[in-house]
């Protein structure tokens, strides 16, 4: 028939008289499927020749975009319990849309401000890799893994320069996440993890004993928690409820007591390596006094001071010696060829408490925690004391060799 335009009906008085719907559909693109979303009543998706569109509430058609290809599509599934839409293309394989929340929650029309949409239940799933060490299998790639956090910017105002961040908090108002999300125009979604803020980042070293970008914080238990959307001086908070994986059968009481060990054991590496950050603040602020000092040998107390800060940065190394291996942090088998040092203990502990899935601490695991909690504050007691003596020392030579002193940076 040659004829490509697109036909979609809709009665309102079962099928005595239709009316046609396809205003503002591509003229030369025929529609081959439209279902209508079973958790939103009015929220149509069509299936076409060069892709997907949808409608809500009687309104315009626009397209769905978002990374999907311009291809036919054939067929449509809405998942009414996961939120998803299963879409059959013609020679592109099978695409699934996850979490069409945001459009359910949609009136059809773009936010006049920023929102911030009720993010669907989130579970914690128990990951396991069901093909072991078989790699030659096809399998499709997994959905993100966490809570789904969407939210709106309006393109027209000032809130689309300014910073958005999206905290989490749990049911008491505890912190529990802050994360820094994009601030452009349009809509935007964020992935949480499910865990809560990491340790402290240890700066400037290549390999930190397995402490690295993917090192995180601990699993969050089950529960309900707030998240809140800040852009500027405007807030918005929305409930989002954690779910344990439903083939678990742990107790609550399990999930929280290996959550409480894994925030202690958190804080100790947050300690040890704040304390590591402001040793390497002193020792880069050293060299840099060196070398001043250097430059003028004939210097009588210029080359006073500089003993001084030789003798200084001996007393760094010691202080350093119990809390991290530098030759160490750079070798990944160090394990192999060095005695564990605080730092490495304190990861390893961390790593320990959050292998398993909703398992108590154990026994061997609570008592290292014990001895390294006191050997940490006996190191912060050290730090404290250098302070107090040697710094103090250094910069009245400094003060009177005419020098610029040295600073322990802000803990974080």
């Amino acid at each position: 028939m040659e004829n490509n335009r697109p036909y979609v009906f809709r009665t309102d008085d079962f099928g005595h008289t239709w009316t046609n719907i396809t205003a503002n559909l591509p003229e030369d693109t025929p529609i081959h499927v439209v279902r209508e979303d079973p958790n939103r009543r009015g929220l149509l998706v069509a299936g076409t020749d060069t892709g997907l569109f949808y409608s809500i509430g009687k309104g315009p058609w626009q397209a769905i975009h978002n990374g999907f290809p311009n291809t036919p599509v054939d067929d449509l599934k809405f998942e009414k319990s996961a939120h998803d839409l299963v879409v059959a293309t013609h020679g592109r394989g099978v695409f699934v849309l996850d979490d069409l929340a945001p459009l359910e929650q949609s009136d059809g029309a773009p936010p006049s401000g920023p929102k911030l949409f009720t993010p669907l239940p989130a579970t914690r799933w128990a990951l396991f890799n069901r093909r072991s060490f078989d790699l030659t299998g096809f399998a499709a790639p997994n959905p993100p893994a966490g809570a789904l956090l969407d939210y709106w910017i309006d393109r027209g105002n000032g809130s689309a320069e300014s910073e958005v961040e999206i905290t989490i908090t749990d049911d008491a108002g505890h912190p529990v996440r802050t994360l820094q999300a994009p601030g452009g125009g349009g809509f935007h979604r964020v992935v949480w993890n499910l865990t809560y803020d990491p340790p402290l980042e240890l700066f400037g070293e290549e390999n930190a004993g397995g402490e690295g970008p993917g090192f995180g914080g601990p699993a969050v238990s089950p529960g309900k928690y707030r998240v809140t959307l800040s852009t500027g001086a405007r807030t918005q908070s929305e409930t989002l409820e954690v779910l344990p994986d439903p083939r678990s059968h742990a107790s609550e009481s399990a999930f929280r007591e290996q959550t409480r060990a894994g925030l202690e054991a958190r804080d100790l590496v947050s300690s040890v390596n704040r304390e590591i950050n402001q040793i390497n603040a002193l020792r880069q602020q050293l060299e840099t006094l060196e070398y001043v000092l250097l430059t003028d040998t004939k210097s009588a107390s210029y080359q006073q001071m500089f003993d001084v800060a030789q003798g200084f940065g001996q007393s760094l190394d010691r202080l350093e010696e119990p809390l991290y291996n530098r030759a160490a942090g750079r070798d990944s088998k160090a394990y192999l060829h060095h005695l564990s040092r605080l730092h490495d203990r304190v990861v390893r502990l961390l790593a320990t408490i959050e292998s398993g899935y909703a398992q108590p601490p154990t026994e061997a695991s609570l008592e290292e925690m014990a001895i390294l909690k006191r050997q940490v504050a006996e190191q912060e007691r050290r730090f404290e004391s250098f302070t107090r003596k040697d710094l103090v020392t250094v910069n009245r030579a400094a003060a009177a060799s005419g020098v610029r002193q040295l600073f322990v940076p802000r803990a974080r």
